[in-house]
């Protein structure tokens, strides 16, 4: 029995600060309920900036909690191990690791976001101008036929 208690003393921590923790999810909720209802004002540079900040943090968090990604990002490139046995030096590179995979989360998300507008705009380009050859097969007959021509025909 004591034993179970020394187990459980020791799980209370993590109890307290996991991500599924009941705590952290009330503290998540009353965070957003409190910014909900708030106005900040602010400049239109730093607005724009805040939107695309607010844009790119979904796939910036999609991006470094994939499985394979985190293992690669924490214990090949970033490599806490190295400083572990300092603990000053040790919590500023996390903090600047944490600041700089963001940032280049951002360019990545940024990128993606660009690369797919272009491939939008191709795509819609492309599928406008089938739809228009193809309707003018079909009509273009039907309107020689009643003596009228198709809108893009030269006289």
């Amino acid at each position: 029995m004591v034993g179970l208690k020394k187990s459980f003393v020791k799980a209370i921590p993590n109890l307290l600060i996991k991500y599924n923790s009941i705590f952290i999810i009330i503290a998540s909720i009353c965070l957003f309920c409190g910014m909900v209802g708030s106005t900040i004002k602010v400049g239109d540079k730093i607005e724009k900036q805040i939107i695309i900040l607010s844009q790119a943090s979904l796939g910036v968090y999609l991006l470094h909690e994939n499985r394979e990604f985190r293992m690669l990002l924490w214990n090949r490139i970033v490599n806490l191990k190295r400083f572990s046995e300092m603990p000053i030096l040790f919590g500023g590179y996390i903090i600047v690791s944490a600041v700089v995979i963001f940032f280049i989360g951002i360019v990545c998300e940024m990128s993606r976001k660009s690369l797919m507008d272009l491939l939008k705009k191709r795509v819609k380009k492309n599928l406008s101008t089938v739809k228009f050859s193809f309707a003018k097969k079909v009509y273009g007959r039907k309107l020689k036929k009643m003596g009228m021509r198709f809108f893009d025909e030269s006289k």
